[in-house]
């Protein structure tokens, strides 16, 4: 439940904010450990918006998570105050899901609380592996630097986040805009060249016949088709959401060639970068695999996390475990390997990091450059065969009129 509260502080100024409790004692009581004297406490309805319908959206977002890292960092650099920093976020947002967030942080502190139990308070937004490290930072007193860290990597992984998924829906995009082109083609166009064939009372030739054929069955059985497609697409939609269907998908794609190199390469750096920044700050290798089992994009690669945990826990290598998965990179697994053999596994993932993260942009640009001409290639042969279906007959009408 959300409470709004007036209160005086220490230094008689008065103060305002919200607190999420499960009931009014609750309230009275975190604002008394604050040595908050109460003026007004009232309960007040959570306002709903456009984040609550459609959190995609209009929701918190990563970006939004890199800026609240990057800035908070910057003022606490500068000697601004945990809580003067979020006044002035919060005055500084348009994103009204964002503020939101802000102002109930902001209202935590106020009641006492620690900023990692505040920021661990917003579940839904913040990642469990950036609650951790802030809650480490906050022991530590290292606050301004682990957040500035924080948002390396968060825009880090944004970045190549970006360049992964433009690079698989680039081709998708362009098949789907073709198919519609040539779908208009056949249903609105063909039809009425079928009319003008016709009128030539001459044979026509094979692909014209396959083409004014295929276009008379659409016509013909436009709305059976259309709900065919319609059903098989939202049917494909509800498998792949299932815990199974989504696994399957998963482990298709890691089968595609291109395609499958770029997803291993991409989750492989994640996870090795996740790791060097857990480890270097200090949480326990079983800890911070628990942590990014939950992270992992692909569901292969998250249920072999999940495997590895419990060999780990059973006494097994680290790099014993990831070779029995057949999942991850040889070359990863020969310098965790060294890692444990040196004792050095915060720098191997770290090399392993550096490494795919220039194997994944160089994958990224050999399916571009793969795709590309492949689709021009298929595109092409469909033009030039509805092209000569049409032209071909007309052609021959034309010499036989000579």
């Amino acid at each position: 439940m959300t409470y709004k509260y007036q209160a005086y502080n220490k230094s008689g100024a008065l103060v305002e904010g919200v607190l999420e409790v499960s009931s009014e004692t609750q309230a009275e009581e975190a604002l008394s450990r604050s040595e908050l004297t109460v003026v007004q406490l009232k309960r007040v309805q959570k306002p709903i918006g456009l984040e609550d319908f459609f959190p995609s959206l209009f929701g918190v977002k990563q970006d939004d998570i890199i800026y609240f890292s990057r800035q908070l960092a910057t003022l606490l650099d500068a000697g601004v105050s945990l809580l003067r920093a979020l006044e002035g976020m919060e005055k500084q947002t348009t994103k009204k899901a964002f503020r939101r967030v802000l102002v109930a942080i902001r209202s935590d502190l106020q009641t006492g609380m620690l900023f990692s139990e505040a920021v661990s308070r917003q579940k839904k937004v913040f990642p469990e592996v950036f609650m951790r490290l802030i809650s480490i930072a906050e022991q530590t007193g290292s606050l301004a630097s682990m957040l500035g860290e924080i948002s390396d990597h968060l825009e880090k992984q944004q970045e190549l986040k970006r360049k992964v998924t433009g690079a698989l829906i680039y081709p998708g995009a362009v098949m789907t805009m073709a198919s519609m082109a040539i779908f208009v083609i056949i249903k609105f166009v063909v039809p009425a060249m079928t009319e003008l064939f016709k009128e030539f009372n001459t044979q026509l030739p094979i692909y014209t016949r396959i083409m004014t054929g295929g276009a008379a069955f659409i016509a013909n059985n436009f709305g059976a088709i259309l709900v065919t497609i319609i059903a098989t697409v939202a049917a494909t939609a509800l498998y792949v959401r299932s815990k199974e269907g989504a696994y399957r998908k998963d482990a298709f794609l890691l089968k595609v060639p291109v395609v499958g190199q770029l997803i291993t390469q991409s989750n492989t750096y994640s996870m090795a970068r996740n790791f060097k920044i857990l480890l270097k700050s200090g949480v326990s290798f079983t800890e911070s695999l628990e942590m990014l089992i939950n992270t992992m994009g692909n569901r292969v690669f998250k249920r072999a996390l999940e495997d590895m945990r419990t060999d780990i826990l059973e006494g097994r290598g680290i790099s014993e475990a990831m070779a029995a998965r057949n999942v991850f990179p040889a070359p990863a697994i020969q310098l965790i390997e060294v890692g444990e053999q040196t004792g050095s596994i915060e720098s191997s993932m770290e090399l392993i990091s550096e490494i795919y993260e220039e194997e994944t942009s160089r994958a990224v640009k050999a399916l571009t450059g793969t795709i590309a001409p492949i689709m021009t290639i298929v595109m092409g042969l469909v033009v030039a065969f509805i092209a000569l279906s049409v032209v071909t007959p007309i052609y021959s009408a034309v010499r036989a009129l000579r």
